[in-house]
C-alpha cells in the first residue's frame, strides 16, 4: 500500500499535479509562522540530517537493544544501514525525478540539489521506524513512539518553514523511509529473533 501511495505520489510530482497545493501550503505557513521560529527550525533541520541522525542511531541501538544477545551489536550496524541506505535511496530518486527547490521567497538557507523527495523526512523516519522496532519489546515502546513521531513532524515541518522543501517532498519522503525500512527490517527480523529465542533459552 505504501509503495503504491508513494508511486501514485511520485507521477503527481513528476506531471506538476501537487504544485497548486504545494504552494498554497508553503505560502500560508511562511505568513502565519513567526520569523523567531527560525532556530528551531534550524536545530530539528541539523538533528534531522544524517549528520544528526548517525550519532543517534548509533546511541540508541547501542543502549537500548531488544534482546541481551549477539545482536546487540548487530543492531549498531543495521541501524547504520538502514540510514546509509536510506540517504543512498533519496539521492538516486531525486536525480530520477529532478525537481527543482521552491523559489516562492529569499531563503536563508538554500540548497543545491533536487527537491523530491526530501532526505531529512526520509532519512529521519527510517531512522525512527528502526527505533521503534526495537523499542517495541521494552517498557520504553511508548515514549519512543510519541518522542519519535513528534520529532518526525518538528524535522518535516522545519523543511518547509525553511522554504527549501513543498509538503510533496516531505510527504514522499516519508512514505519512501518507510517502505525502505519495513523492505529492512522484514528481512533481518527472522535472524535476529531466533537468535534471541536461543539466547533465552
Amino acid at each position: 500500500m505504501l509503495l503504491g501511495a508513494a508511486g501514485v505520489l511520485t507521477m503527481m510530482v513528476c506531471l506538476y499535479r501537487t504544485d497548486p497545493v504545494d504552494h498554497a501550503i508553503l505560502l500560508t505557513l511562511h505568513t502565519l509562522a513567526p520569523s523567531s521560529l527560525h532556530p528551531l527550525a534550524l536545530l530539528f533541520t541539523v538533528l534531522g540530517g544524517l549528520g544528526g541522525m548517525i550519532p543517534l542511531t548509533g546511541i540508541i541501538a547501542w543502549s537500548a537493544p531488544r534482546c541481551r544477545s549477539p545482536w546487540r551489536h548487530q543492531d549498531f550496524w543495521i541501524i547504520l544501514a538502514l540510514t546509509f541506505g536510506a540517504y543512498g535511496l533519496s539521492t538516486l530518486i531525486k536525480l530520477l525525478v529532478h525537481r527543482a527547490r521552491p523559489q516562492l521567497w529569499k531563503v536563508l538557507t538554500p540548497e543545491t540539489d533536487f527537491s523530491y523527495p526530501s532526505g531529512h523526512a526520509l532519512i529521519s523516519l527510517t531512522v525512527i521506524t528502526a527505533c521503534i522496532w526495537l523499542a517495541w519489546p521494552t517498557k520504553w515502546r511508548r515514549v519512543v513512539l510519541v518522542a519519535g513521531a513528534c520529532f518526525l513532524v518538528l524535522v518535516g515541518l522545519s523543511r518547509l518553514y525553511l522554504g527549501v522543501h513543498y509538503p510533496s517532498d516531505v510527504l514522499g519522503g516519508w512514505l519512501m523511509g518507510a517502505e525502505w525500512a519495513g523492505a529492512v527490517l522484514l528481512i533481518v527480523r527472522p535472524g535476529r529473533e531466533a537468535s534471541c529465542g536461543r539466547h533465552r533459552a
